[in-house]
């Protein structure tokens, strides 16, 4: 008599659909023939159970879910990490923005020192808006609306130099009266 052998195969498909973990703790995605050799049970029946279950597909399919799932979570902790250095970023440049308000109170700042001041303000509310996402430039273009552009393009708008000069004059007007 001989002896017919119960082989389990909803753990054989499922493992070569979804894959195992070998001994070193590694994902293994067998072949059929690995999956034959690991279960004792004959290649051609494995082959034959493998194709009418559709076995291939199935496991193309799993494979494309588990990426987007990896891609899912990776995208979760990038977002948490940009979230996190956006917040502190933010919170430096308002810090640094209001340190460099205090400073400019000091009636006995020098002209340098106050541009200097300045210059550092300003670039702490760029960092601001960088990490709000928003730009940190905005010139005119030949229609006078505003737009993004080369920060460099401002120095050749003459309405933008007398405005900023006006802004000058009148803030040491200011000092000079104290």
């Amino acid at each position: 008599m001989v002896s017919i052998m119960a082989y389990d195969w909803d753990i054989i498909k499922t493992e070569y659909i979804q894959g195992f973990v070998d001994k070193n703790g590694n994902l293994k995605l067998p072949t059929l023939k690995e999956l034959s050799q690991r279960h004792a049970c004959s290649y051609s029946r494995t082959k034959q159970k493998s194709a009418s279950g559709n076995w291939i597909h199935q496991r193309k399919l799993f494979g494309e879910i588990r990426e987007e799932k990896i891609h899912e979570k990776k995208l979760a902790v990038l977002v948490s990490e940009a979230t996190q250095f956006a917040s502190k970023s933010l919170k430096a440049a308002t810090m640094g923005i209001d340190e460099g308000l205090e400073r400019l109170e000091d009636k006995n700042l020098s002209t340098h020192d106050y541009m200097k001041i300045s210059m550092a303000i300003s670039n702490y509310q760029k960092i601001g808006l960088l990490a709000l996402g928003e730009p940190t430039e905005r010139v005119k273009n030949d229609n006078k609306h505003d737009m993004i552009g080369d920060p460099m393009n401002v120095l050749n708008d003459p309405e933008y130099i007398t405005e900023k000069r006006k802004m000058m004059d009148d803030y040491y007007d200011k000092r000079r009266k104290k």
